[in-house]
């Protein structure tokens, strides 16, 4: 990720390109290899999004394209009724101004 100001990060994807419109699942993690694994709740290591498009997995069921899914603590996915389409950009951001402990996402559609 391009850092874009002091402890805030950023990564754009293309839907159809880097995200599969029918399958987003990705995780952000705080270094190179498997160190600082950013969760939800239940880890050191907080992230959490006020994005209605996108959320962060809690570890419980959600409905994902009509199908019952437990999604995986931390993890970035797009649940039901929520849809993208293919050639659509966003901009995700990770803010750590409030440290590794309490970062938040934040999603814009460009």
């Amino acid at each position: 990720m391009s850092q874009v100001a002091p402890k805030t990060y950023q990564i754009t994807f293309t839907i159809g390109k880097q995200l599969d419109p029918a399958n987003v699942n990705f995780k952000f993690f705080g270094q190179a290899g498997w160190g600082t694994e950013f969760k939800g709740t239940a880890s050191n290591h907080h992230i959490s999004t006020s994005s209605t498009l996108f959320v962060v997995g809690d570890g419980k069921e959600h409905d994902v394209s009509g199908t019952s899914v437990k999604l995986d603590d931390g993890n970035i996915y797009l649940v039901s009724p929520n849809k993208v389409s293919a050639g659509e950009t966003y901009v995700f951001t990770v803010d750590l101004t409030g440290g590794c402990a309490n970062a938040v996402l934040k999603v814009e559609k460009k």
